[in-house]
């Protein structure tokens, strides 16, 4: 399928998943957060699920091939992978200062606009929220709750504009998802019991550093 239908294929599988770790976690919720980030992320969701219809139209940098696989990279790809590894390079390395200096509104900008233009929303978010080093449980349980706005909307735009489109959502697929994001909760609520908040704030950030140059040379679509 095109990038932009995939791209509203998954938003029903995110917003289920997110929904359900904001019902396991949903005490942990650090309101200030979530009004000074999510608000903006909202808005700007709206301006990126509406750009979606034209993502296909951005010209590419270019292509390379590793082991008979050939991967395309693009500007947009380019600057939101790279920017993810260093930020993520950046808080593991313990330096003061990087972007937990960043205001919450400018996170929640950059995390809704591209959350609404390619579905990346989640890495953004995580990347920011290590630098204010929430504590394990309120970084999920905010993140979560700043997703399901972002999704809401995106969800609400992509059902009009892939009306008028006329392209048909893959269901099956979508319901696919959603049975592994079920299964995917349970076990990552297990997980985070058994985590210390230190090693958790290690492993995000690794994590992350490794999908933003993934996603950077076009290895993660």
């Amino acid at each position: 399928m095109g990038p932009a239908l995939a791209v509203a294929a998954v938003a029903p599988v995110h917003f289920f998943h997110n929904a359900g770790k904001l019902l396991l976690l949903r005490d942990h919720v650090d309101r200030n957060v979530l009004l000074g980030f999510g608000v903006p992320a909202l808005a700007a969701a709206a301006i990126g699920a509406w750009g979606l219809a034209a993502l296909g139209n951005l010209p590419g940098l270019g292509s390379w091939s590793l082991w008979g696989q050939t991967f395309a990279v693009c500007p947009l790809k380019l600057v939101v992978g790279l920017s993810l590894a260093v930020f993520s390079l950046w808080e593991l390395c313990g330096e003061g200062g990087g972007i937990r200096n960043v205001p919450l509104w400018v996170g929640g900008l950059a995390s809704g606009l591209f959350g609404g233009l390619t579905g990346h929303q989640g890495a953004i978010r995580s990347a920011f929220f290590l630098g204010k080093k929430l504590p394990k449980e309120t970084f999920i349980a905010t993140g979560a709750a700043v997703a399901c706005l972002v999704d809401f909307t995106r969800l609400a735009i992509y059902a009009q504009t892939f009306s008028i489109l006329g392209e048909v959502m893959p269901w099956p697929v979508i319901v696919a998802g959603i049975v592994g994001a079920a299964a995917g909760l349970v076990l990552g609520y297990l997980g985070l019991r058994r985590i210390s908040a230190v090693s958790f704030r290690k492993l995000v950030g690794a994590v992350l550093f490794g999908f933003g140059i993934l996603f950077a040379l076009g290895m993660v679509s």
